[in-house]
Parts: structure tokens; sequence; C-alpha cells
């Protein structure tokens, strides 16, 4: 059975980080401009150039829309 332990732990670890992964992706991540547009989760960034003169390619974002649903709000306790 103490063998049995680091391999369970390991393969337990591995599972948790493989779901942590998927769980963390952005919905919107690697869209186009069409697909981003017409998802109300999702807006889409057009191109710009940095200050240091690096220019960044248009991509699609989530719009602030998506981590609202399932947010739970608390209510701080009143101080005396």
């Amino acid at each position: 059975m103490i063998t049995i332990k680091p391999l369970l732990f390991s393969l337990t670890f591995a599972l948790l980080a493989s779901t942590t992964a998927q769980a963390g992706e952005a919905p919107c991540k690697g869209r186009d401009a069409t697909a981003c547009s017409s998802d109300s989760l999702c807006a889409w960034v057009d191109g710009y150039t940095r200050k240091d003169g690096i220019k960044v390619r248009g991509y699609c974002r989530a719009s602030g829309k998506a981590g609202n649903k399932d947010k739970v709000s608390v209510i701080s306790p009143a101080r005396d």
C-alpha cells in the first residue's frame, strides 16, 4: 500500500492540474472578428501600435459580462 500512495497522489495532482487549466481558458480566445462580434460575451479589440513601436494585432476578449453569471455577491456585516 505504501507504493500506491505516491502514484495515487501523482495522478490526483495531474488530474487537478489539467482540470484547472481547462477551466481557466477564455471562451473568446482565438475567434476572428466576425465570430467574436456575434457573441455577446465577447468583444473585439482592434489592432494598435504600442508606445515602443510594437504592433499588436486585433484580438477577441471576454467583454466582462462572461464572469458575472457565476459570481456570488457577498454582503459585509454592518459595523457598529
